[in-house]
């Protein structure tokens, strides 16, 4: 009667199994369109004001571990990770709606489990299954639970279902020379049992894990030829990723439920000291796949009908953008910004060029070009132009040039007219700058830093870049001037003047070597001095900040200084004085009426900023950091002892730890391995001491406890200094 039933379920499962496929097959060929949202969803290429989705079909292969949870087991209960076998899985999804689907899934692998007892000699059991399972589940999947939120990277849902599994279970009671297993109290195995006569004779075996004995066929508990097939109820949860349109990646765990107390041959009713758990056995099934949408299938005349020309799109067609006026619309002019005497082009907005040579008809004064090479004006280059074009561009002496005066540089500095004019009473045209260097030419924080002291020192931004420049002064001084740090090894950038653009801004414009050695000419000999490094500068600094400020932000402010030091910091100095009651009404100005509460005057000499209290009084309480700025913008940090600490060293290796001396080190406790990344030496630290005197006795301390080699280091920062290299290592102001 069992036997009957079980085979008209199977008849029904493999009916199932038809309708499925024909699905598929229907929806490969045809899709099934829904109304709805799905993330397996292609949206139909006809625009509609309803979208239809088309529910793809899928197919995944997969690998994972089956294990068991049932009478054979570690402790005899719950189920142990070790008894994990290999298994892989094939299945089959259907989607119902934006939320369920169908899925037909196989699965084969091995379950096994081992118990051991000496305490109970009849519980050294093992056991190992073949299993081939087959069903059919449903899933719920949250993720449209999600669609008034941003999408999870991985989508959860739940899966319950039906399935039939085989099984053929066996067990390893012989080594490969025969010897049956006995096993001892002591906990070894041996080919005689304990109480056997002949047992001091008995030899030691070890199992070869190769089960040879088919427990149906050993028939310990007398259940004779039962089923090799049973049901089991699947539940799951898993998790899914969708990796794109196609590609879809999936971790699960389920919990298999099964109708049957065989799998291990060993039962709650089984005999001499074997009997197991009350209940069936059950199994998991952890696993991860990836899986392939099948896309429906369409004829090519399909396809075709489906091509949208882009020019009858609705959106293109609300683009009426003519910007060249030849009547042609933008998006589909091929030649943009047409002369206006080019009338008319062709479709495609391009004017006519009878001899192709890329130079319309219309301006084109050779319209019959024979040569592949013309100029803007459609002429051909010929041999002495490139000849002439190549004297000009070596011409150092002006014969070759179009020009009264040689062509200036193409260098163009813009900047706010209030952030480069020092004063704007002056003419403009008169003041010439000497360019030292920009941001971009890697110039030490600690050598621009003494330019601070000289009044003449300026910066100007112009777009990303910030230049530095020395200023406000004629063409043949700057000419002069430039030419004398040169000699002295000071590496410029050449000599620029400013001019005003028709905007309204400064531009900054290079001059030619021939302008500069004309001015030199025309002028004396005296070459112009800077701010002599005995003068005091006084600057007022309005702001540090840790990231780049906008020039718009100072407008107004100026003669602003932008300076990036070592520390990373952004500071801003405005004006330059040379005394101190003038940077002083400066300071108040900017604190009380242009909103930098926060400016102070600094004052520089010698390249370096010296103390108010040199000048004049000020407060006594009143710090000015005067060392902490000098290494925080020149990066001469000085380090110091107290911000170190001592520790001791216990040892160092290269190629690896000895297992004893890591043991004894585990032993101590709280061991900090600090590994050289040039040497590839790790060193073993232990301790923090405050003083010389506290790492000493500890040193002594980790000696006696076996540590020999242990002697004491500094830790200034991470980097490890030995005590015989303090004095070098922290030196005083």
């Amino acid at each position: 009667m069992y036997l009957n039933i079980l085979l008209y379920v199977e008849r029904l499962m493999r009916f199932f199994a038809y309708i499925i496929a024909f699905t598929f097959c229907s929806a490969v060929f045809a899709g099934q369109p829904l109304k709805g949202d799905s993330t397996n969803a292609v949206v139909e290429s006809e625009p509609t004001t309803n979208v239809d989705i088309k529910l793809k079909p899928s197919v995944a292969l997969g690998f994972g571990t089956f294990t068991f949870s049932g009478d054979i087991q570690d402790n005899n209960k719950g189920f142990h990770l070790g008894s994990a076998r290999y298994a892989a899985l094939f299945r089959a999804s259907y989607p119902l709606n934006s939320y369920l689907d169908i899925q037909f899934h196989t699965a084969w692998g091995k379950l096994s489990s081992n118990e051991r007892s000496i305490t109970n000699l009849s519980r050294n059991l093992n056991f190992e299954s073949r299993i081939r399972s087959g069903g059919l589940t449903i899933g719920y999947d949250f993720e449209h639970l999600y669609k008034s939120s941003k999408t999870p990277a991985w989508s959860p849902f739940l899966y319950v279902g039906i399935e039939s599994f085989e099984f053929l279970s066996k067990t390893d009671l012989y080594d490969a020379d025969g010897n049956r297993y006995h096993y001892w109290s002591d906990g070894s195995i041996r080919n005689l049992s304990e109480t056997d006569p002949n047992a001091s004779s008995a030899i030691k075996l070890t199992r070869d894990y190769i089960y040879e004995t088919d427990l149906r066929e050993l028939n310990q508990d007398g259940y004779g030829k039962y089923q090799e097939r049973s049901w089991a109820f699947p539940v799951g949860l898993a998790f899914r990723w969708d990796m794109n349109e196609f590609f879809k990646f999936r971790a699960g765990f389920e919990y298999h439920f099964t109708t049957t107390d065989l799998l291990d041959a060993v039962t709650a009713e089984s005999g001499d000291g074997r009997a197991g758990n009350p209940g069936n056995d059950k199994f998991i099934f952890t696993n991860f796949s990836l899986s392939y949408n099948l896309q429906p299938l369409r004829d090519k005349k399909n396809k075709e009908d489906e091509k949208v020309n882009p020019w009858e799109e609705p959106l293109f067609a609300l683009d009426t953008t003519d910007t060249d006026n030849d009547g042609v619309v933008d998006f589909q002019d091929v030649c943009a910004l047409t002369p206006e005497n080019c009338q008319p082009v062709g479709p495609d907005g391009c004017p006519a060029d009878l001899d192709n040579d890329l130079v319309p008809d219309c301006i084109d004064r050779e319209l019959d070009s024979p040569g592949p090479y013309t100029d803007k004006y459609g002429v051909t280059i010929t041999d002495e132009m490139i000849e002439l074009a190549f004297k000009r561009f070596k011409d150092s002496t002006g014969e070759f040039s179009e020009y009264e005066t040689t062509d200036k540089s193409s260098l163009v500095i813009t900047g706010n007219p209030s952030l480069n004019v020092k004063t704007t009473d002056k003419n403009i045209s008169s003041e010439h700058v000497v360019i030292i260097g920009d941001e971009k030419l890697n110039i030490s924080p600690n050598e621009l830093y003494k330019y601070l002291g000289f009044k003449e020192f300026e910066t100007i931004v112009s777009g990303d870049s910030t230049y530095y420049v020395l200023g406000g002064m004629s063409l043949a001084d700057a000419a002069k001037l430039e030419k004398d740090l040169n000699e002295k090894g000071v590496e410029t950038d050449g000599v620029a003047h400013r001019e005003r653009s028709d905007n309204g801004k400064i531009i900054l414009v290079k001059n030619s070597e021939f302008e500069k050695e004309l001015a030199i000419e025309e002028s004396d000999n005296k070459v112009p001095e800077l701010t002599s490094s005995e003068d005091i500068v006084f600057r007022v600094q309005i702001g540090s900040y840790r990231r780049e400020q906008a020039y718009e932000d100072f407008i107004g402010i100026p003669d602003i200084v932008q300076f990036q030091g070592s520390d990373g910091q952004y500071r801003y100095f405005s004006g330059s004085f040379d005394n101190l009651a003038a940077a002083s009404k400066h300071k108040v100005i900017m604190t009380a009426e242009a909103g930098f509460p926060g400016a102070f005057v600094v004052a520089f000499k010698d390249g370096k900023r010296i103390s108010l209290r040199e000048i004049t009084e000020v407060n006594p309480e009143y710090n000015e950091n005067i060392s902490e700025y000098e290494a925080e913008i020149s990066g001469d940090t000085i380090p110091k002892i107290e911000d170190a600490v001592y520790r001791i060293q216990l040892g160092a290796f290269k190629d690896g730890i000895p297992r004893e001396v890591l043991d004894f080190y585990l032993t101590l406790g709280n061991v900090k391995p600090v590994k050289d990344s040039e040497t590839g030496v790790t060193k073993y630290l232990v301790g923090e001491y405050s003083s010389e005197e506290e790492a000493r006795k500890a040193e002594e301390e980790f000696k006696a406890m076996g540590a020999n080699e242990a002697y004491i280091i500094i830790d200034y920062k991470g980097k490890i200094i030995d005590l015989v290299d303090k004095d070098n290592f922290f030196k005083t102001n």
